[in-house]
């Protein structure tokens, strides 16, 4: 049957679909930006985007997967992503969505499963985005849904090609996976990774990065 993985994010919901194998069937960036609305508007407004997501969920009879966590931890999760970004999360009606959510999904007899959230963004960037050609978040969005279908989280690649906010990317070799632990040791390790070469990156950037074109990169070296 497949799943439906769906990343919610202050500015857009961002779903996977996957059939029975955990092989990425396409999605869609639905915006939903309620920062500056007002009540009305921005219940309005995710309730337009829970109607589109119900409405593959409907027509392609799998199950909606989301991530099993707490708007104190994701607005926690985004404290180093910048004051903009936690302004625009302190106004994303989180709970309210996943109400919305679930009540649509009982009208229309969809079953809404949850996972961890451990590390399901770093594991969509290093594992999915790159291969397909897609955001980190519906990278997140395949990592979501593939958890819930119990599909291996092994690293996919030896070298991480991780994109940045400006058009840019930064690339990484990854560590060394060590069998013996459970594979989340080892993103957890990869996570650390990736954010301090998104710091060396945007720190090598000139004054006048705003035009950063987007083949520059850094190379970063990581110990095992």
């Amino acid at each position: 049957m497949g799943a439906i993985g769906l990343d919610l994010n202050p500015h857009q919901f961002v779903f996977a679909e996957l059939n029975r194998c955990g092989n990425f069937q396409g999605g869609e960036h639905i915006p939903c930006m309620t920062y500056g609305k007002r009540r009305e508007q921005a219940k309005a407004m995710v309730g337009d985007a829970v109607k589109q997501v119900m409405a593959v969920a409907v027509r392609s009879r799998k199950p909606l997967v989301i991530e099993r966590l707490e708007f104190a931890k994701k607005k926690a999760a985004l404290e180093n992503a910048g004051s903009g970004r936690a302004r625009m999360l302190s106004s994303f009606a989180y709970r309210q969505a996943i109400q919305c959510l679930r009540a649509a999904a009982f009208r229309a007899g969809v079953e809404v499963l949850e996972v961890n959230p451990a590390y399901t963004s770093t594991i969509g960037a290093v594992n999915h985005a790159a291969r397909f050609g897609i955001s980190i978040h519906q990278g997140a969005a395949i990592a979501i849904a593939r958890r819930s279908l119990g599909l291996s989280e092994r690293p996919a690649v030896r070298v991480a090609r991780v994109p940045t906010r400006r058009g840019g990317h930064v690339t990484l070799p990854l560590p060394a996976w060590n069998r013996g632990r459970h594979v989340w040791s080892f993103w957890s390790k990869v996570s650390r990774q990736i954010r301090a070469a998104l710091v060396a990156h945007v720190q090598l950037l000139p004054a006048s990065a705003g035009s950063t074109p987007a083949s520059r990169c850094v190379q970063t070296s990581c110990a095992t």
